[in-house]
């Protein structure tokens, strides 16, 4: 068994590895070694996946013959998909950064059914299940809303909230998702301050269908169909997923004892008259009645979604270099969920300068969630020329969104605790890519993109929260250089982009009709509200051929408002932008023909006029600059592959440990988003570990394990004078450290006639609960599937 987290120096084929009796020898003792060291791997000091890279000294043609392989037969790769095109010898910004390729191979050995599955397994990554079926996720700490998240080239997030929903982005038809960490290419523009993700989807070379399904533990079921053929110049692929889920039961670990422990450390001392001892053992207490359910319920329950699916992909070659064609996709769904609303903290009046404690009732709510009505639906028509030294792609979108939440104190839904909010979006835009090859040694990429994003927002049963109606633009102009010397030992990569932003619409409902609002006054030197150049440069040096690489990056990134941040900003005051400045450095080691390879990599990021959001029960989603932000750390990787031991095993191990230590320097008087100097939920130390072995017999087993550790939480440290005005200060609060869980998987797999697989799979078999206890995820979780493919 062993761990296999596909890089790029590790994906082609390892030539002559076992082309003496020496060699032979010893990987049966590096496979002897691994299996028994697996345990103190996993169990006694908690590890997992090896971060992947390209490997820049590649040459040109090895890069295709990778491409080619992606884990399905009769699949290929969607080229269209990729903005920064990665089969040529000359190198972008991904090679001089943290990147790492999650391969279809990948995908399936870790049984995962949707992006958020996928990630879980990438150093520096944080994936949070939440309770309604939903997930997020943190790249080094950050919320998802700062990585710009592709498929085929066009952007996920709404221009709205810009978070996004994991769970909603099927894997079943990827070839390859590039998780790129640190400086994003000046292509993709402001999008994407600490990372990026292009997902590139399949596209068939031969015909091609599979049919999939899994049961799980809680009626946790999923469906999958993808059938796609060629047919002479024209192509189609077609895919349809179904996920339908009952629920699930959190650890056993996390029982009454312990939540009970858990709620009076995390709200205690702010509410000293509440007894969380009589809250366990009495049924009859009404002081608090969401604290006595969270603490007394023995099932998870109103935790069920079900989620539809459907994509496709027309196309047709009108030659060699020119094609053109349309991809779609539709989704509908409808989620439950609970998860319990904490507010056990004291708050600050900036006009008063007065404290004020929460009410008893108010500490610890009920935090039921529903979304009668989610769909959204995308159009995209696209094209593609590729001539000899010229080269074009582009697509233009159009995409639509509707949705309602619902947020109640009850598992009955009779008691609203926040109005019934419905809002739709509706985005519009194009991206159009040209390249020109100015040698072979030199490449010259462009971008130009826009894109109109329009919300509608009507919130019900309460007149202060007003509806709201904003729109804005954005346009982006690239220009990205990839250069190469001495024989690819030397490569760079300098790139800026021109971005804009414009809000040319801002209404609210004021008395029962729409008026007019105050736009925040221009201070673009171009277009728009706000404008700015962003650099971006990168280089990778090898100096001793297949075995030392150094690379080092670095960018500036600044991250307009979103519609929401904006519509959020009170009369009379003002919203910056949020710049970033982002630098990278690192080395690889590579040994034994890359069969193993050694990696580090150190971050820096400083953000100024950092952008917080907090809600307020009158006023609504308010926003405000904050200060500045710090954050730094340091990726290590390891990683093994060694393939046909004793022509018969292929066996791959990745080991990496993540520290992320973000700090904020902030004086702003609001005890919502300024406690302290640290992140809240954001642990610092992560090692993981990903163990994966291959039988010539069809046999297959993946293990991975991920641990997580000192993750905080403010809570009171004292109560303050709610009677005398008094500066504000952080003194009164202080972190308490939240749950270092450790999670394993284990999916062992069975492959008949090349065609046929049989699995059992057991997600968390460490039945351990995340690092939230108010939001713990499933425990245990066994699933048992099956695939067939023609």
């Amino acid at each position: 068994m062993c761990l296999f987290l596909k890089t790029g120096l590790l994906t082609e084929k390892n030539k002559d590895h076992l082309g003496d009796f020496m060699k032979v020898r010893f990987n049966s003792l590096l496979l002897a070694f691994s299996l028994s060291v697996t345990p103190a791997f996993l169990f006694g000091q908690d590890i997992v996946p090896a971060e992947g890279t390209d490997n820049t000294a590649n040459t040109a043609v090895e890069k295709k013959e990778e491409k080619k392989d992606t884990g399905k037969k009769g699949a290929g790769v969607f080229t269209m998909g990729e903005i920064v095109v990665r089969d040529r010898a000359v190198a972008n910004i991904e090679d001089a950064t943290s990147t790492i390729e999650i391969t279809a191979e990948d995908i399936e050995a870790h049984g995962s059914k949707d992006l958020g599955d996928a990630l879980r397994h990438v150093p520096g990554i944080k994936v949070e299940a939440g309770s309604d079926g939903s997930t997020g996720f943190y790249m080094r700490g950050w919320r998802d809303s700062k990585v710009n998240v592709l498929i085929d080239g066009l952007p996920v997030q709404d221009g709205f909230k810009e978070f996004i929903d994991a769970s909603r982005i099927p894997v079943q038809n990827i070839a390859r998702i590039i998780v790129t960490k640190g400086s994003s290419s000046a292509l993709y523009g402001t999008s994407g301050s600490i990372g990026a993700i292009n997902i590139i989807t399949q596209k068939p070379v031969s015909e091609f269908a599979k049919f999939s399904i899994e049961y799980g533990t809680s009626d946790n079921n999923a469906f999958n169909i993808a059938m796609g053929a060629p047919m002479g110049n024209f192509y189609y692929w077609l895919t349809a997923s179904a996920r339908v889920s009952d629920g699930y039961d959190v650890s056993d670990s996390l029982d009454a004892k312990t939540r009970a422990a858990w709620a009076r450390k995390l709200i205690a001392p702010v509410v000293n008259n509440l007894d969380f001892d009589e809250m366990v053992n009495d049924d009859d207490v009404d002081d608090n009645d969401a604290l006595y359910n969270y603490i007394n319920k023995e099932e998870w329950s109103k935790t069920n979604y079900k989620k539809y699916q459907v994509a496709g992909k027309v196309g047709y070659q009108l030659s060699d270099g020119i094609e053109f064609g349309l991809s779609a996709d539709y989704y509908s769904g409808d989620q439950y969920g609970y998860s319990p609303q904490t507010s056990g903290l004291a708050s600050y009046n900036n006009s008063t300068q007065l404290w004020s404690l929460p009410s008893v009732s108010k500490v610890f709510s009920g935090g039921y969630s529903i979304y009668p009505r989610d769909y959204n639906y995308k159009v995209a028509p696209y094209f593609l020329v590729d001539l000899d030294k010229v080269s074009v792609k582009g697509n233009v979108f159009f995409r639509k969104q509707l949705n309602s939440y619902e947020l109640y104190n009850d598992p009955e839904y009779t008691i609203l605790s926040w109005p019934i909010e419905r809002w739709t979006d509706f985005s519009v835009g194009f991206n159009l890519y040209p390249s020109y090859k100015l040698a072979s040694w030199n490449k010259l990429n462009g971008a130009i993109s826009f894109r109109h994003d329009d919300h509608l927002e009507v919130a019900t049963d309460m007149e202060a929260l007003p509806d709201t109606d904003v729109t804005g633009q954005e346009l982006t102009l690239a220009l990205e250089d990839e250069m190469s010397f001495l024989d690819n030992m030397i490569q760079a990569t300098v790139g800026i982009s021109y971005d804009a932003k414009n809000i040319s619409k801002y209404k609210k409902n004021v008395a029962g009709s729409m008026v007019e609002q105050d736009l925040i006054s221009d201070d673009s030197y171009i277009w728009g509200t706000s404008d700015s150049f962003n650099p971006v440069v990168g280089t990778v040096v090898e100096p001793l051929k297949d075995f030392l690489v150094v690379r080092a990056s670095g960018s500036m990134k600044t991250q307009f408002p979103s519609l929401q941040q904006y519509a959020g900003v009170l009369p009379g005051y003002s919203l910056k932008p949020e710049k970033s400045y982002n630098t990278s450095g690192g080395f690889e080691l590579l040994l034994l023909d890359r069969a193993l390879s050694f990696r580090t990599d150190y971050f820096y990021n400083y953000f100024k006029d950092k952008i917080e959001s907090y809600r307020d029960f009158l006023l609504g989603k308010q926003s405000f600059n904050t200060g500045k932000v710090q954050c730094h750390g340091v990726e290590l990787t390891f990683t093994s592959s060694f393939k046909n031991i004793m022509n018969y095993a292929d066996v791959d191990l990745g080991l990496s440990y993540a520290f992320i230590n973000n700090r904020i320097d902030s004086d702003i008087a609001n005890s919502s988003v300024n406690k302290g100097d640290k992140y809240e939920n954001t642990p610092e130390h992560q090692l993981m570990a990903d163990l994966r072995c291959r039988l010539k017999t069809g046999f297959a087993m993946t293990v991975s394990a991920i641990h997580e550790r000192n993750a905080i939480k403010y809570v009171m440290k004292s109560t303050p004078d709610t009677a005398t005005p008094e500066d504000y200060s952080t003194q009164y609060f202080k972190e308490v450290q939240l749950h270092n869980p450790l999670r394993i998987d284990i999916k062992v797999a069975q492959t008949f006639a090349e065609k046929y697989t049989f699995y059992v799979m057991c997600k968390n078999i460490t039945d351990d609960y995340d690092t939230d206890p108010f939001d713990p995820g499933p425990g245990r979780m066994w699933y048992f599937g099956g695939s067939a493919q023609l």
